[in-house]
């Protein structure tokens, strides 16, 4: 089920770019689940570009565009709720608006405090919202298979280092051993390590290689 919601939401995140203030389609088409995530992601997204060119230009007027698109959206969003809506299209669009209302009010108030800098105190006191670089990561990991090279994932924990390089592995056909290092382990037990791996043709996930 995370898999096919992460796939959905991967699919959805250009269109709802793409849609900008108009996304009233886009929200009759696809699920609740999945707007309301995307938006937010698309939120996080947008209040980041617009504090780092702040902090660039020592000029508050990305937050004020932000703050005009973001009275725009609700906007439309009213009028959508005033039109002919089905009752599950009403229950998303009532649940939109209560987030959008929320991230209104906290580019108010990042305007007023003068908020310059996406490493400000009101900012990274917000609950923010990031898409994944899986793609990136993937991309990555197999430009340095062709080049019979390995790759070293980083970041910190439960973010999907792991799962991410057995998901790929498994999506090339490959038999994925992982393995956790410790303090334990000798240069003579990596040895015999790297050996059945070369011989079996399968990856190896070191987990923790940093210890």
């Amino acid at each position: 089920m995370r898999k096919t919601l992460r796939d959905l939401l991967r699919d959805i995140r250009p269109v709802m770019k793409k849609a900008s203030i108009r996304r009233e389609r886009v929200i009759k088409e696809w699920s609740g689940q999945i707007c309301l995530t995307c938006s937010q992601i698309q939120w996080t997204a947008d209040v980041t570009r617009a504090l780092v060119m702040v902090a660039q230009r020592h000029d508050k007027k990305p937050l004020r565009n932000m703050r005009k698109k973001q009275r725009a959206i609700l906007k439309r969003f009213t009028e959508t709720i005033r039109s002919n809506l089905t009752k599950m299209q009403r229950l998303k669009m009532n649940g939109l608006v209560v987030i959008e209302v929320h991230q209104r009010d906290i580019i108010e108030r990042l305007y007023k405090v003068g908020c310059n800098d996406t490493t400000a105190f009101e900012w990274l006191a917000q609950l923010r919202f990031y898409w994944e670089k899986v793609n990136r990561c993937y991309i990555t990991l197999t430009t340095a298979l062709s080049l019979n090279r390995g790759g070293s994932p980083k970041g910190p924990a439960g973010t999907g280092k792991t799962e991410t390089t057995k998901d790929l592995g498994k999506s090339l056909g490959g038999y994925v051993i992982v393995i956790n290092c410790s303090d334990g382990l000798d240069y003579k037990s990596m040895g015999r390590m790297f050996s059945g791996l070369a011989q079996t043709g399968a990856w190896g996930c070191f987990d923790e290689f940093n210890r």
